[in-house]
């Protein structure tokens, strides 16, 4: 080792130096000392930085995992909010659309009995579309349907002797009855009515090139069904257990009733005046007649 003072040399576990007796010092302790001390502040300052970056990183990853999950929660919540609002919106809306257009309907049912010009001519304003005016068309074809089963039914359970007036009720009767037939056809035959009337005036202005809307025209026959129906197929029977001749005189009365709401109310959907009025109506009413004479004949031969 090598003294501090005059820089001579001693041997190493000397205490003094041999030239000048000055106090020697260790200076392999004191570097070794000095590195210690280094290495534990680099080695603590490394752990110091260390912990801090894990403590940071993971208060870091927690508030951004806390914060996305509560804004997870918060975009899931407001959107199931406004899903749900939306849906019990868009249902109410149908709701009342359905409900405003059922009693729509059943108004119309009243008012072309009572007031049919003016039905025709201020009350289809909601018909110029082909759902509602279908719907109005299935509605009028299905419950004249259901009138007709039930007066079916009824003459079926109910039996008259021919000697007698005794009145029995065979209920076993009901299994005889062809529910298709009665049911579908006299479905198909009531809608396909409507159907075909609109079609030939429609057919008929398109030829004379006069625009107008078929719409309104399914629905406006489809309504003057109704008054033929009720006369025939309920007050009828009704008036007939007093008088047959006014039942059938009745049955006649409904039929034109029914007839003049449909012509005056197409031709003022048609709008058409003079010659073209007359040959419209009278090219129609031949094709129409027609198809009743041969399905007629068809039925029954």
């Amino acid at each position: 080792m090598f003294c501090q003072n005059c820089s001579s040399f001693n041997e190493p576990g000397t205490q003094t130096c041999s030239k000048c007796g000055n106090v020697l010092v260790n200076t392999n302790n004191m570097n070794n000392g000095m590195n210690n001390n280094m290495n534990n502040n680099m080695n603590n300052d490394m752990n110091n930085d260390m912990n801090n970056n894990m403590n940071n990183n993971m208060n870091n990853n927690m508030n951004n995992n806390m914060n996305n999950n509560m804004n997870n929660n918060m975009n899931n919540n407001m959107n199931n909010d406004m899903n749900n609002n939306m849906n019990s919106n868009m249902n109410n809306v149908m709701n009342n659309k359905s409900q405003g257009l059922f009693m729509t309907i059943l108004m119309l049912l009243i008012n072309i009995i009572l007031k049919p010009f003016t039905t025709v001519k201020e009350g289809l304003n909601k018909f110029d579309n082909i759902k509602n005016s279908a719907i109005l068309s299935v509605i009028i074809a299905g419950g004249t349907t259901i009138i007709n089963l039930l007066i079916t039914m009824f003459n079926t359970v109910r039996v008259e002797s021919f000697f007698s007036d005794e009145v029995t009720w065979e209920f076993s009767n009901l299994k005889h009855i062809d529910y298709v037939e009665v049911i579908g056809l006299n479905f198909l035959i009531y809608l396909g009515i409507a159907f075909a009337v609109a079609g030939v005036f429609y057919i008929a202005s398109l030829i004379v090139k006069k625009q107008c809307n078929f719409c309104r025209m399914l629905s406006i026959s489809s309504l003057a069904i109704v008054p033929g129906v009720l006369c025939s197929l309920v007050l009828s029977p009704l008036l007939g257990m007093i008088s047959q001749k006014l039942a059938v005189l009745l049955v006649f009365v409904g039929l034109i009733y029914s007839f003049i709401i449909d012509y005056e109310g197409i031709n003022y959907e048609l709008s058409l005046e003079g010659n073209s009025k007359f040959y419209v109506n009278f090219a129609s009413l031949s094709v129409l007649f027609a198809a009743a004479y041969f399905l007629l004949l068809e039925s029954i031969f």
